[in-house]
């Protein structure tokens, strides 16, 4: 593996191995993801389909200065950040999870924090999983800012050989 890392995190007490489909649903905080999540559910979902979860937490704003102590590492600061940044990162994963379970849906975690895009990541994760199709909401950014910002929702529909579906944050 490059200098990505990748973890996968608790597998559904469900077999994964007895599911007809494999989807890869991305996700995050987002409320895109929220409604990305019930529009599937609700009307795309059926029996015998394993969920793979990919979230990809932002990455963290670390200080680089101590207001505490001026002049010092602020190590302090950066736990406290690295401590939050965690409990936000679990606490979307665990959403999305308890729900899964609740629905007794099989299904595992995959986190990446990754120095290529996230796009790309989710890609490869879908290659490497071998799924049928991603699921994934998209903030509704306009054409020009999509191209400016690099539209991870984007980037997936264009370079997957999977289909995609593509929930809009405005649904």
């Amino acid at each position: 593996m490059s200098s990505s890392k990748l973890s996968t995190t608790k597998m559904s007490t469900l077999s994964f191995a007895d599911t007809r489909l494999k989807i890869l649903f991305a996700i995050d905080a987002s409320d895109a993801t929220d409604k990305a999540f019930k529009f599937y559910f609700d009307n795309i979902y059926k029996e015998g389909t394993g969920v793979i979860l990919v979230h990809c937490p932002d990455k963290p704003n670390l200080p680089t200065f101590s207001w505490k102590a001026a002049g010092h590492y602020p190590a302090e600061e950066i736990a406290k950040v690295m401590h939050d940044h965690n409990k936000k990162a679990h606490e979307v994963e665990y959403k999305y999870t308890a729900e899964l379970e609740l629905k007794k849906i099989p299904h595992h975690v995959k986190i990446i924090d990754s120095d290529q895009s996230i796009g790309h990541r989710l890609i490869k994760i879908a290659e490497e999983e071998k799924v049928d199709m991603i699921v994934m909401g998209s903030r509704g950014l306009k054409a020009i800012m999509r191209t400016l910002l690099h539209s991870v929702s984007d980037y997936v529909l264009h370079h997957s050989h999977v289909p995609v579906l593509i929930c809009p944050a405005l649904h």
